[in-house]
């Protein structure tokens, strides 16, 4: 899913653990891509649980987000997202090399 990305400058005021070119980043990425973890209604995954002070049910509007690096920010660290920062869905992943057409392979050789 594409959200909007939830690092802000006062989100990173004080957090210790955030190195500076993640603070650059927070500045300049408006969107970020992960994935949902609980919808509204569902059980909050173990790992979000001190994020969202110990509730364990999602609430209306509410998402749980995670990223897919260990190192992500996600819900672990900001909590429930706004559903209404959501501005996409990713429907694939896209070849990670180039994927040639038979025509541009005939007029290269």
């Amino acid at each position: 899913m594409i959200l909007r990305n939830q690092l802000t400058p006062l989100a990173l005021e004080g957090d210790v653990d955030t190195p500076p070119n993640i603070r650059f980043v927070a500045d300049e990425m408006k969107y970020v891509v992960k994935r949902i973890a609980a919808l509204p209604g569902q059980l909050v995954p173990e790992s979000v649980l001190q994020a969202v002070d110990g509730m364990n049910v999602v609430p209306d509007g509410m998402l749980v987000v995670l990223g897919d690096n260990s190192r992500s920010r996600d819900s672990r660290h900001w909590g429930f997202v706004p559903l209404d920062d959501v501005c996409g869905i990713v429907v694939r992943k896209l070849s990670e090399t180039p994927v040639r057409s038979s025509e541009s392979e005939t007029t290269s050789s």
